[in-house]
């Protein structure tokens, strides 16, 4: 083991100490009796608890819809581990089934959260995800979870501890909930600067000090209609469209990213990051002289991610960049002289802005936006004075908002550190004084190991005990041909489902009874409303 333990603790495997979680009879159920079901997008993986649950029947479950869970059962995400989807099952629907997507651990015999913060901790969890095998989505067996090792001092020793954290713990999140409101906050202010500068609310008073200001250039007029949804600007502003303010709206250069050289600096979404680019870290690409100048990218550009997650998201090129041209999933916006790139990135950060970003998204999959999209966009517009005034009105405020939310990130950071320490130091006997007089906990889990196996043989009789209908009923399963052989006639196909020794598997049903349609065995009837029937083929 990593680590030594106080005498009197022992280590053990989390299935010595957890029981069997009794798994769903699908064809004993009521389709339209209720229950609480928890996935994994259940979880809330900030606070670790359960806040999305759905009420589901059994006729509209999904195969997944297995394990019957109870209070203080604790689960634990064997689908990307690293995410920390981990929740204690708390009181609430008379009925509560849980994913198979989760390894749910049932304690025996020791303090069920004393389990359940040794999952939370950060040394467990590094551990699992070093077992996950998958890229995408990786993933853990539940046997897996059940093989590690777990450090158990006595129950009076488990009870201390348990106790301590949950103040420690209670405090901490606290903490945190403190700083996500203050985020928020800062959120919410910053939207309502970016507003008033884009209203003119923040620079009338510099207005009113002011003597023939006007704009520097004459826009077309946008029709009555088009104005008439907008908010109202005061004079000398005008609403005008991105288009007429731009020299250019380009997408990028398509080519494959290298880290040799060989070109050009070749900027990716990926490489935009806080409001920020690392160059020595991005990427070059190959590109031939004549379409180089095209591309490259220079003090005063506007970038924008025109896919995916980040659809929307801009970036002002401030400085001179190194040498460096921009891919195909980002938009290059050019200005013309006469406007000022920092007002329009403000502008870009407002609310206003991101509206039509979202109205103007177009696909399902893949939200994005397209280079017509973007010019279409409505931008009010000043006089060059105004806009270097506001340029710098904002440059200092949002500077400022910038490093309080930095300070609050980093402060988030502190306590999730010191959360993970003191977890650490709980399970390495360092949080508590240590008492030798109490039982050990070798006895502890002794008498663990044999109330496990009296509960196992219990169940396993309950099982033996089975009446004789059902037994009969289980019997009788067969195979979905021999079925369909039998009955002569059309069957619904859920009723065939049910009827069938794959009825515990509706994945595996479907996969067999494609197989013995595409052979020719089976015939697909036409539906009778939702309903679909199915028959064995006269050639069968």
């Amino acid at each position: 083991m990593k680590y030594k333990l106080p005498e009197g603790w022992v280590w053990t495997k989390l299935s010595e100490i957890t029981l069997p979680i009794r798994k769903t009879n699908r064809n004993q159920e009521n389709s339209d009796d209720e229950f609480q079901y928890i996935d994994i997008e259940s979880i809330d993986n900030s606070s670790q608890s359960i806040k999305n649950f759905k009420l589901l029947t059994w006729g509209v479950a999904p195969s997944r819809a297995q394990q019957i869970v109870e209070t203080n059962d604790i689960l634990f995400s064997t689908v990307r581990p690293y995410l920390k989807n981990i929740a204690l099952v708390t009181a609430g629907y008379n009925l509560q089934i849980a994913s198979s997507g989760f390894c749910v651990l049932r304690v025996k015999g020791v303090n069920f959260k004393y389990v359940y913060y040794y999952v939370l901790s950060a040394e467990f969890i590094s551990r699992i995800n070093k077992l996950a095998k998958g890229t995408s989505y990786p993933a853990v067996t539940n046997q897996i979870v059940l093989d590690q090792n777990i450090p158990i001092p006595s129950l009076v020793e488990q009870d201390k501890i348990v106790s301590l954290l949950d103040e420690l713990l209670s405090e901490l999140e606290n903490g945190k909930e403190q700083l996500s409101t203050s985020l928020k906050q800062l959120k919410v202010y910053r939207q309502s600067i970016l507003r008033n500068a884009f209203e003119g609310v923040l620079t009338k008073e510099w207005r009113s000090s002011k003597q023939n200001i006007s704009t520097t250039e004459t826009f077309p007029k946008l029709s009555h209609e088009t104005l008439f949804q907008l908010k109202r600007l005061p004079e000398p502003w005008v609403w005008t469209q991105l288009r007429e303010i731009s020299n250019n709206i380009e997408y990028g250069y398509t080519e494959k990213s290298t880290k040799e050289p060989i070109g050009p600096k070749f900027l990716r979404i990926t490489d935009i990051q806080d409001n920020n680019v690392d160059w020595g870290s991005v990427p070059y690409c190959k590109v031939s002289d004549d379409k180089k100048g095209k591309y490259l990218l220079r003090s005063g550009d506007l970038v924008f991610a025109r896919t995916g997650a980040t659809v929307g998201k801009s970036y002002l090129i401030k400085t001179n960049p190194p040498e460096a041209v921009y891919a195909s999933y980002l938009i290059r916006v050019r200005l013309m002289e006469t406007f000022i790139p920092e007002y329009i990135y403000y502008f870009f950060q407002s609310e206003f802005y991101w509206r039509q970003i979202t109205d103007g998204q177009v696909g399902i999959g893949q939200p994005n936006v397209n280079g017509t999209k973007l010019s279409e966009l409505y931008v009010p517009i000043t006089s060059i004075a105004e806009q270097e005034e506001i340029v710098k009105i904002l440059g200092s405020v949002l500077s400022k908002c910038d490093n309080l939310e930095n300070t609050i990130k980093d402060n988030t950071k502190l306590i999730e550190n010191f959360k993970h320490i003191t977890l650490n130091k709980a399970f390495e006997g360092k949080l508590t004084e240590q008492n030798l007089s109490n039982e050990s906990a070798t006895a502890l889990l002794e008498r663990t190991r044999i109330e496990r196996e009296i509960y196992i043989n219990g169940e396993q009789k309950k099982k033996n005990t089975t009446p004789a209908k059902i037994k009969m009923m289980a019997e009788e399963l067969k195979d979905i041909i021999d079925i369909l052989i039998a009955t002569k006639k059309p069957v619904a196909a859920k009723e065939l489902w049910q009827s069938s020794n794959l009825r515990d598997n509706i994945d595996d049903f479907y996969a067999q009874l494609k197989k013995h349609i595409e052979a020719g065995e089976i015939v697909e009837m036409p539906r009778n409303g939702k309903e679909s029937f199915l028959k064995i083929s006269e050639k069968k």
